[in-house]
């Protein structure tokens, strides 16, 4: 049978020296690929585009440079380009569901792969980016990192072409990279910090984490006893590994072990005040919000 959407490589369209997660030409800049595609799909019938970045600084990058094709372009005259992202507001996310009599073009992170069907969309970009959460290991805490998505996102974002007609989606690196890719995200226990979980069971009364029955995959051994060791230098465990009074302080606390215990000795200090406020500015992205008038 005919698939719900005609899948597409940068090597079938004129834009074949495009961006890709292994293989990037270092002369090309990924904005630059991302509008190279979008001219090559504003000479098809018309639809919206979909573009899927890895985060807001890649998105809001792209948005300032597509004005300026849009403004040298007359096949784009009259586009709209909306983002969307996970930390807009209710009512700058709610415009790319509004209708139109303008093409759009929607740029969006990972949050478009499944949580929401914009039913315009005829054509999908995909930069082979996302953005997720994995454990530094030479520092021991998680970090926010730009990395190659799996296949079956891949295939996530190809399938929002197809959603109600007929689309075709434009992947920004060869075929071949395709196969290499892992096959799916790992879960969140596998690649990041252990610490705050291993917490929680400790607080639970499971005190043999080691061999407890992990939904499958369970987390790396060395990541269980990293975390470990880290929560005894938080003074969290006595030598034996045993949840001691600080520990089930730290437990009840809605903060990551190292935040709540620099919290609880702050108050100690009498700088509690201050301790919070620190808390709470790293406990989001950014504290700033972005305003643009007259949109």
């Amino acid at each position: 049978g005919l698939k719900p959407f005609e899948e597409r490589t940068a090597g079938d369209l004129s834009v074949d020296s495009l961006l890709h997660t292994t293989c990037v030409r270092e002369e090309v800049d990924p904005i630059d690929a991302v509008c190279d595609a979008v001219v090559e799909l504003s000479r098809e019938p018309r639809g919206d585009i979909l573009v899927f970045f890895a985060g807001e600084r890649e998105i809001r990058d792209a948005q300032d440079a597509l004005h300026k094709v849009i403004d040298s372009h007359r096949s784009l005259a009259g586009t709209q380009i909306l983002p969307l992202f996970g930390r807009l507001s209710m009512a700058e996310q709610n415009r790319v569901f509004a209708p139109s009599s303008h093409r759009r073009i929607v740029l969006a992170t990972n949050v478009a792969e499944t949580s929401v069907t914009l039913d315009g969309v005829r054509f999908v970009v995909d930069s082979g980016y996302t953005k997720t959460r994995l454990l530094d290991t030479s520092t021991g805490v998680d970090v926010l990192a730009v990395v190659p998505t799996s296949r079956a996102s891949a295939q996530q974002r190809a399938g929002r072409a197809g959603r109600t007609a007929p689309g075709k989606c434009l992947r920004l690196y060869p075929e071949s990279e395709l196969a290499r890719m892992r096959a799916s995200d790992a879960p969140e226990l596998v690649r990041c910090d252990l610490s705050m979980y291993l917490l929680q069971l400790k607080a639970l009364g499971i005190d043999n984490v080691a061999r407890f029955d992990y939904v499958p995959p369970a987390p790396p051994a060395a990541h269980v006893a990293r975390a470990l060791a880290y929560l005894a230098s938080l003074q969290a465990l006595d030598p034996q590994g045993r949840l001691c009074s600080l520990g089930e302080q730290l437990a009840e606390a809605p903060l990551s072990p190292m935040m709540a215990r620099a919290v609880l000795h702050a108050a100690q200090e009498g700088c509690a005040d201050e301790m919070l406020t620190i808390a709470a500015m790293t406990s989001v992205g950014t504290p700033f919000l972005k305003i643009e008038y007259g949109a």
